[in-house]
């Protein structure tokens, strides 16, 4: 691929734009052309993906998926000041330090009985524990209720976001 847009760049110059279905592409293929692309003009190029199925679950009103202006920005420095800073995240340390002493006491005891642990699953559980009882009030390692209710949902809305939609390609079929 990088070949045939090495001699497409050779014939036609430096930037090419390419429509590949409905999806716009520029291909960039000198490094200082990327350079004033991506630090000195980085906000008028840069947008997230866009899809009918992020339009449909958040209700046209998803923050990760908006485009940057000034909305984004109000929302980003709201959500940094008022979600992730010092007070908020002083006020979640107790669900961090229980959360690490229930790792460590696994650890210890799988050591006690000589078992082997995959400690990135581990730490990936710890983790997905603090954040969905910082966000949903319930440890999402469980294996019942609620615990369970919440994995489901985060792996079909995860699906959903990741699927192909033929209305994302073909213009035609975006009110159907």
């Amino acid at each position: 691929m990088h070949q045939a847009f090495h001699k497409l760049s050779s014939k036609y110059g430096p930037l090419i734009h390419l429509r590949l279905g409905s999806v716009h592409c520029v291909v960039v293929s000198t490094p200082e052309l990327t350079k004033e692309l991506f630090t000195d003009h980085d906000l008028t190029f840069s947008h997230r993906k866009h899809t009918a199925a992020i339009d449909y679950l958040t209700y046209n009103s998803s923050f990760a998926f908006a485009p940057c202006g000034p909305y984004w920005k109000f929302i980003k420095k709201l959500s940094t000041v008022e979600l992730l800073g010092s007070r908020t995240l002083g006020q979640f340390l107790p669900i961090r330090t229980r959360e690490l002493h229930y790792l460590i006491e696994f650890l210890h005891e799988k050591s006690k009985v000589d078992e082997s642990v995959n400690v990135t699953e581990e730490l990936l559980k710890m983790t997905n524990n603090i954040i969905s009882q910082m966000m949903f009030s319930i440890r999402c390692s469980g294996t019942q209720g609620q615990a369970e209710d919440v994995r489901t949902l985060v792996r079909e809305v995860t699906q959903l976001f990741g699927e192909f939609n033929l209305s994302d390609t073909i213009w035609i079929f975006k009110n159907i």
